[in-house]
């Protein structure tokens, strides 16, 4: 299955370089603003599909279980497949809760007039450690380290931007003082910070689907 995660990341990437930047950069046109929440909204629409596929992954590992062919070890994976769940499903939660805070924050939880809103979204948001912006950094590599019980090459969802291997060399380089959320965060417009959001929550959903995969080839193996 293709994840949809790579659709946005070189446009996020640019994006966040540009407002990372953010030295008198002209604020792109509205079109522009309307194609990137429309990827936006493309990507949120694959996600929920993803997440709905986990659940059908989580009852067929349930099913495995059942049969009771291993029934110490198929009890273990069932839990702990469960737990990867709860654990996803309220990081996704957390993230859609950010989103609406913006969306609040920003006056476009009806319509979508004020997509290149930066100023309620940084005082939203905030920029010292503690803010808003630095918690959801936190929390997305708090489940990396968490998954990687499960599966041991999951990546950092949250990378300082030295470690982001999507960005070229040269381009790590020049931003190896830069951090998670200030690359995503820091004087970006609306429309940015929810299509990053969408992103990582994109990217969360795969990893979780690769370690449901491994549980659910644990549960069905005729060996432990």
């Amino acid at each position: 299955m293709a994840f949809p995660h790579k659709i946005v990341a070189g446009l996020l990437l640019a994006g966040a370089l540009s407002g990372a930047a953010g030295c008198g950069s002209r604020e792109p046109a509205d079109p522009t603003l309307l194609k990137i929440k429309l990827l936006d909204e493309t990507l949120l629409a694959l996600n929920d599909k993803t997440n709905k596929a986990a659940d059908y992954k989580l009852r067929s590992i349930r099913r495995e279980a059942d049969r009771k062919l291993k029934p110490a070890l198929d009890a273990q994976v069932l839990q702990e497949s469960l737990a990867i769940r709860a654990k996803t499903k309220g990081l996704i939660a957390y993230l859609r809760g950010v989103r609406q805070q913006l969306l609040v924050a920003t006056g476009n939880t009806r319509s979508f007039n004020n997509l290149d809103q930066k100023q309620q979204v940084a005082a939203t948001l905030g920029e010292r450690s503690g803010s808003l912006a630095s918690e959801v950094g936190t929390r997305l590599n708090a489940y990396s380290d968490y998954i990687r019980q499960y599966l041991p090459t999951a990546p950092a969802l949250a990378p300082p931007m030295q470690g982001e291997n999507r960005l070229t060399k040269q381009a790590q380089q020049d931003l190896q003082d830069v951090d998670f959320a200030t690359f995503y965060f820091k004087d970006t417009s609306l429309v940015l910070v929810l299509a990053a959001l969408s992103q990582k929550e994109a990217e969360l959903l795969k990893i979780e689907a690769e370690a449901l995969e491994r549980q659910n080839w644990r549960v069905g193996a005729p060996f432990g």
